[in-house]
């Protein structure tokens, strides 16, 4: 994020760094759009980092059925139509670029992003954010109520699409999501546990190093609710027990992550969760996206199976043996309840 210029960093300080700042964007947005489209059947789609999810995201908006926050609606994500009328007159275009995970998905200003997250950090992050951690969360009915009229706002520019999500930190509020929007549809990626873990350790490390340099990135990413990794990583915490003994420096802290969460995940299943394996999905990716394009009413004939990407298998260290034993077992458990098992 060095390419930012330092009239931009001023502007996305303004915009993102105070939650009082982005309500009064939601009241001016809200004010703004009269007539809110209801959403209908809206799509979200939610995982570890590192797990497929924007993959997902982007295979599902290419579809040209749905609506995502983008790069365009940066740093004014609160209020997505009068910052693009505001904008349009500025507006630039970009070549696709590699994103900073340095992972070949590439991006520009009309790419999808996880930008949702604002939204809650903005209204309710003293209820889910701690210094150290992210806990269930639990929105008040006021707030589910402006929720579903930011959703709205984003679909308020006409076309008539359906919302499309990609959040994370929507594992800590599924519940709370599914009530809101009872037509719902929550897609949970999973992945090989090791090379999850590796992967997300991978990470972690990169995004240390760069904030390390770059205070702006820091900054950056805690604004947009990004704590996945990093100097500013919190991990989830569904209740007070200590999921592993290392640290986040340790890769055996990534793969007792992923035992931690995805325990949570398997142990509160829903019949409204749509759990996908990243592996299966490589192997056969026309069959498992044609059922869930059946799932979330899309038409199959705008299938995008070219999107799958076959990620780099990475050579496995070794790690703590009773962890990668569980892991594999919760890993074959999540198989089973596929939807397409």
């Amino acid at each position: 994020m060095s390419d930012y210029s330092l009239g931009s960093k001023i502007l996305h300080y303004i915009a993102l760094s105070s939650p009082f700042i982005g309500q009064v964007c939601f009241d001016v947005e809200c004010s703004f759009n009269k007539n809110k489209p209801e959403p209908k059947k809206p799509v979200f789609v939610a995982g570890l980092a590192r797990a497929g999810t924007t993959m997902l995201m982007n295979n599902l908006y290419n579809t040209g059925e749905f609506i995502s926050l983008t790069y365009r609606n940066m740093p004014f994500v609160l209020m997505p139509q009068v910052w693009t009328k505001f904008s349009t007159p500025f507006t630039k275009n970009k070549d696709k670029e590699q994103r900073a995970h340095g992972d070949g998905i590439m991006v520009n200003f009309d790419s999808a992003e996880a930008f949702e997250e604002v939204f809650w950090r903005c209204f309710d992050k003293n209820s889910y954010i701690s210094r150290n951690a992210l806990s269930l969360h639990e929105p008040s009915d006021e707030i589910l109520d402006n929720f579903k009229k930011f959703v709205s706002n984003v679909l308020a520019d006409g076309t008539g699409k359906r919302y499309l999500s990609k959040n994370n930190n929507n594992i800590l509020r599924f519940p709370a999501i599914k009530n809101s929007f009872e037509d719902a549809v929550i897609i949970i990626p999973f992945r090989d546990p090791v090379q999850h873990a590796i992967s997300m350790f991978k990470q972690h490390k990169l995004f240390s190093r760069m904030q390390s340099d770059d205070r702006f990135s820091l900054s950056y990413m805690n604004w947009l609710g990004h704590y996945e990794f990093g100097l500013g990583h919190k991990p989830f915490l569904f209740d007070k027990t200590v999921f592993s003994e290392y640290q986040a420096d340790k890769i055996d802290y990534w793969l007792d992550y992923w035992i931690h969460v995805y325990s949570y995940l398997k142990d509160n299943f829903s019949q409204s969760y749509n759990f996908i394996c990243y592996e299966d999905l490589c192997v056969k990716p026309a069959t498992i996206l044609t059922e869930l394009y059946n799932i979330i009413e899309v038409d199959k004939a705008l299938l995008q199976k070219n999107d799958v990407r076959h990620v780099i298998k990475h050579d496995e260290p070794t790690m703590n043996e009773n962890s990668t034993k569980k892991a594999f077992k919760l890993y074959e458990s999540l198989k089973s309840l596929t939807f397409y098992s």
